[in-house]
């Protein structure tokens, strides 16, 4: 054991008498025996204790109506709990590591029968999807995808023609009447197929040929006569 107790009523109010050799005296025999966890001999004190401080601690001691052997007897009875605590302790940290090494197993276990479950769920999500593709590749063309299919109807966008179907047949007034295969061949055919149109040609026009000046009789005498004012 590494600790000892000194109770403060025995420092301050109870053991005032005791000079400081007595008091270290009274501290080491307590000291001893924690290390120790026994009960020192007398060889084992004259070591560490004066002989003569020993026997007035003694002395002293009976005057407080105890003794050494009553002190030391103290101090082995907590070495005793304090070994007490310890396996008690020791058979509690035993307990959690088993507790621990149960759970770890259980979460192991635990987590490969999840990881097995989704291996498995995965395997059937894929058979599933598979077979669907399956019964998808192998199921008949609906009546809509061969007309998509049929040349005669390539001028028609069948999701926009669809979509005005469903709008005319939720009318009111049109209450009761389906979207059969005749209503749709019906509704489609009156559909005409758009008429490539060319562009117009515009004629060429002919060049403009300039005539060059035209000869004015008019003209020419006034020129003449501008002339010859300027010359006189």
């Amino acid at each position: 054991m590494d600790w000892i107790k000194v109770k403060v009523s025995h420092v301050l109010y109870e053991y005032t008498d005791f000079s400081i050799y007595e008091f270290n005296a009274w501290i080491k025999i307590m000291s001893l025996t924690a290390v120790m966890e026994k009960s020192p001999t007398a060889e084992v004190l004259k070591r560490h204790i004066n002989p003569r401080t020993l026997e007035s601690l003694s002395k002293k001691l009976e005057t407080h109506m105890t003794s050494v052997e009553t002190i030391v007897k103290k101090v082995l009875e907590d070495v005793e709990y304090t070994k007490h605590l310890k396996a008690k302790n020791k058979s509690r940290m035993a307990e959690f590591r088993h507790k621990q090494a149960n759970f770890n197993e259980f979460v192991a276990r635990d987590v490969t029968r999840d990881v097995a479950c989704d291996v498995q769920v995965k395997i059937r999500e894929d058979k599933i999807r598979e077979d669907k593709s399956k019964v998808i590749a192998s199921a008949p063309l609906t009546f809509i995808e061969k007309l998509k299919i049929n040349p005669t109807y390539k001028h028609i966008n069948f999701e926009h023609e669809v979509g005005k179907m469903n709008a005319w047949l939720a009318l009111p007034r049109n209450k009761g009447r389906k979207l059969t295969d005749r209503f749709m061949l019906n509704w489609l055919n009156k559909i005409d197929a758009p008429i490539p149109t060319q562009a117009k040609i515009r004629p060429v026009a002919a060049p403009v040929v300039d005539p060059g000046p035209r000869y004015d009789p008019g003209v020419a005498a006034l020129v003449k006569a501008t002339a010859m004012k300027m010359k006189g």
